[in-house]
C-alpha cells in the first residue's frame, strides 16, 4: 500500500546517498537548514498576522513560490497535486495544525508575502513556509516578514529560531544569512517510488 518513501541524508554520509541511488532512490533536492539565536525585548505591536481572509492568496503565493521543490521536480508528482499540497500547507497552518500563526505583509489591502511560525515542544522556533508574491520580490518584503516572525516567536518565548529552504534556492540563503542566520546543516533528499 505504500506509494513512495522519502529519505533525508546528511550531506557527509555519501556511502548512503549512493547506496539509495542504487537501490533504486531518486536525488530530489537538497536541504539548507540554517539557525540563529534570539534575544529580546521583543516590540510586534506592527505586527500584521493572517486571518482566514488571507488564506486563498497565501496559497496562492505558496504554490508559485515553491514551484522548484522537491514535489514539484520529482516527476512522479503532477503539477496539480503538489499545488494541492501546498495548499493544504496553506490552510492547515492557518487553522494551527501546521503552524501557530502567520505573519503576513499586505500593499494596497493585498497579501503580497508571509511567513507561517511554529514553537517546537524543545522551544526552539520554526519558519515552516516563507513567501513572496514574485511581482513584489526584491523589494525587502521578506527581510521585514522574517524580522516579524523573530519577534513574535520571540514573544513566544523562543530564544533559537530554525528555518529550511533549497540549497539551490541562493536568494532565500541570502536573506536568511542577512537576518542573522548560519548553515546548521546540509542534507540530501532521495525519493523511491513503487511502481504498481
Amino acid at each position: 500500500g505504500v506509494d513512495w518513501i522519502s529519505l533525508l541524508v546528511p550531506v557527509t554520509n555519501v556511502d548512503l546517498v549512493n547506496e539509495a541511488v542504487r537501490t533504486g532512490y531518486d536525488v530530489v533536492d537538497v536541504r539548507h537548514t540554517l539557525r540563529r539565536s534570539i534575544a529580546g525585548p521583543f516590540s510586534v505591536g506592527a505586527v500584521s498576522v493572517a486571518g482566514t481572509d488571507d488564506v486563498d492568496a497565501m496559497a496562492k503565493i505558496a504554490v508559485a513560490a515553491f514551484d522548484q521543490s522537491r514535489f514539484f521536480v520529482d516527476r512522479h508528482l503532477d503539477d496539480d497535486r503538489c499545488a494541492e499540497f501546498y495548499d493544504t500547507w496553506v490552510r492547515n497552518s492557518l487553522h494551527g495544525s501546521m503552524a501557530d500563526a502567520a505573519v503576513v505583509s499586505r500593499h494596497r489591502k493585498r497579501v503580497d508575502g508571509f511567513v507561517t511560525v511554529k514553537m517546537r515542544s524543545d522551544g526552539v522556533g520554526v519558519l515552516p513556509l516563507v513567501a513572496i508574491r514574485d511581482d513584489r520580490r526584491g523589494q525587502g518584503i521578506g527581510r521585514r516578514l522574517v524580522g516579524d516572525a523573530l519577534g513574535w516567536l520571540g514573544e513566544q518565548g523562543a530564544r533559537t529560531v530554525e528555518v529550511v529552504t533549497q540549497a539551490s534556492n541562493t536568494a532565500a540563503i541570502k536573506l536568511y544569512e542577512t537576518a542573522g542566520f548560519s548553515t546548521l546543516d546540509i542534507s540530501i533528499w532521495l525519493h523511491r517510488w513503487f511502481e504498481p
